[in-house]
This record gives structure tokens, sequence and C-alpha cells, in this order.
């Protein structure tokens, strides 16, 4: 299925009216009325990306250092974000998570459960699963991020 397949798919499944999809299929949906990705196609390779906000990168020094060796451990190996990568825009200022998806053809299901282990990782690395605490990593206890079934069942959150 081409991207702009998927996401119309997307679109009816999860009833929304108001996405504005680009000519390669390409848009931003809100998720849980807070989670801004951005799902977009590759410039120069087969497939398509998913990017989102965790949140803004500290302003001192010493917590940018410790943000950055946190962030690098959350990465290691893909474990702690469902195969999604933890990065600084430098640009925005904010640390983003990503991930890409080189498949040629991917199915509709294929697809939902990639963007469902996106947006569990999402969540808990911007601390919506911490009672009462709030902000970068606050909830990053990811060693029971669901995945596959478990992660489709939670993501249609619109």
């Amino acid at each position: 299925m081409t991207l702009k397949k998927l996401m119309e798919t997307l679109a009816e499944k999860l009833e929304l009216t108001d996405v504005a999809l680009t000519e390669d299929g390409s848009a931003q949906i809100l998720f849980d009325g807070v989670h801004e990705v951005e799902i977009h196609a590759h410039d120069e390779r087969p497939g398509f990306g998913l990017s989102a906000s965790v949140g803004p990168m500290p302003e001192d020094d010493e917590e940018r250092a410790e943000a950055c060796l946190y962030l690098l451990e959350g990465n290691l190996l893909g474990d702690a974000t469902n195969g999604a990568a933890l990065s600084l825009d430098p640009e925005r200022g904010e640390i983003v998570l990503c991930r890409s998806i080189n498949q040629v053809e991917i199915s509709y299901e294929a697809f939902e459960a990639e963007l469902a282990g996106f947006l569990a990782a999402l969540r808990a690395w911007k601390g919506e699963d911490a009672a009462g605490e709030t902000g970068v990593g606050a909830a990053a206890d990811t060693t029971d991020l669901p995945d596959g079934a478990a992660a489709q069942a939670a993501m249609v959150r619109v």
C-alpha cells in the first residue's frame, strides 16, 4: 500500500475528518489531544517516517549533558523505544522520537502496528504513565512497552 492509501485508511478507521494529506500522503495527526505525530514519505528511499516531539531540551549545560546520556541509554538497541530513536532537533531545541519504516510494501495492519508501537514509546517517554509525574522520561519505564496486538489495541485514542 502507498503511504497515501495507508493514511486514507487510517483516517477512515479513526473517523478523522480533518486530516490534511499532502500529495504523497504525508500528514500530521494529533493523538490523545496532545501527541502530534508527523507521518511523512521518505524523499530518496522507499518507505516513510514517524516523528514527534518528546519535549524541550534542557537549557542548563549540566542538565543537557544528563539528558543526552539518558537519551543515549534509551536508544540502546531500541529496546526502550520500540525500535524508534531519540534525537535532538537543534533547530527547535526539542527532543524528538523518530522511526523510519523502510519497506516498499506494507499492509495496513503492519502500518498500524508500527504506529501503535511508536505511540506507546512516545507516551512512555513523555511521561504519560507516571502517576502525577510529567516531563521527558518521567515514566520511561519502558520494560513493558506493548508491541503487536497489545500496542494496536492501545493505539486508537485520537
